[in-house]
This record gives C-alpha cells, structure tokens and sequence, in this order.
C-alpha cells in the first residue's frame, strides 16, 4: 500500500516523485529528465534516483510507431549507459508522448483493438 508522496521540482529540468511503500519500508525516487533542457545528463547524480524517465518518444499517428527526433537520438542512446555508471541498480524509462504533444495517436491505438 502506497504511503506518501511528495513531488519537488528542481531547476526546473527534473520533476521529481518520492513514494514510500508501507510494504516495503522503501522510498521510490523518480524524476524526469527533458531531452530540451540545458542540463547535461552527465551532471545528472543518478546516485539520489531508483527511477530516471528520460522524455520523450512521440507516436506517429499514422503508423503509430515510436519516434525519436534525430538531433535527441544521441542523448537517447546513452541516457542509460551514462546514468547507470554512477548507480548501477538505476531503473531508466522512456516516457511516451505526454505534455505538450497530440496524443490523438495514442487513442487512436487504445481504441482500435487490431494496433
């Protein structure tokens, strides 16, 4: 059973998410990093994290495959090398859509049972 959460942003990069389990007595520390952000993902102290999103994937309405823009794909290719040198046992995920973006797609694709 979910105990608490607490959200914190910090610098306005990161939108951070602390939950702690009454279960297991462990705290979840996650948070996003903004490929659009100028904080490098090298200053990033994967060490504070058991959770890292790395944003964002967006899905082609038409083909509804996932895609990443070329000039972040780079970043995209590290981000869990690089993170995961500091704090091995860091979970990393990639968000999907969200925020700013048409998610016409991804309803379209909940609503048609053959994608």
């Amino acid at each position: 059973m979910l105990r608490a959460c607490t959200f914190h942003g910090v610098l306005k990069v990161f939108h951070t998410r602390v939950c702690f389990s009454d279960d297991e007595k462990k705290a979840v520390k996650s948070s996003y990093w903004f490929f659009d952000s100028a904080y490098p993902l090298s200053d990033i102290d994967s060490t504070f994290y058991t959770h890292l999103l790395c944003t964002q994937a967006f899905v082609d309405p038409n083909t509804f495959q996932l895609n990443i823009s070329n000039s972040k794909t780079a970043q995209f290719s590290v981000f869990t090398q690089t993170l995961q040198q500091k704090n091995p046992s860091l979970k990393t995920l990639l968000s999907i859509a969200g925020g700013i973006t048409d998610d016409s797609a991804l309803s379209s694709m909940a609503s048609n049972a053959s994608t």
